[in-house]
């Protein structure tokens, strides 16, 4: 299932933790670049040191073994309002 989540000018989850996790897909769909933090590390996500998912880019893909990708994925943007960012999330059960 494919789901929208709002990114805002302040750090926020935008996936779960998940132990279970096969794939994630994140895809900007905004007029703006978005920074992501994959790892667990206790530093919070900025604009100056996320990982860049530019505005317009493909999705970035990430297909792992279950319990291989399991932090949460937070992220912020740089201007103003919400944007929106699909997730897509397969799992093994």
């Amino acid at each position: 299932m494919i789901s929208s989540v709002n990114v805002t000018t302040a750090a926020t989850e935008l996936v779960a933790a998940s132990h279970n996790r096969t794939l994630l897909i994140l895809q900007n769909v905004s007029d703006t670049d978005m920074y992501l933090k994959l790892d667990s590390s206790a530093t919070e996500v900025t604009v100056a040191n996320g990982l860049k998912l530019a505005a317009g880019d493909p999705p970035l893909i990430i297909t792992c073994k279950p319990g291989q990708f399991t932090n949460a994925v937070r992220g912020i943007h740089g201007g103003a309002g919400n944007k929106d960012l699909r997730v897509q999330q397969e799992t093994f059960i």
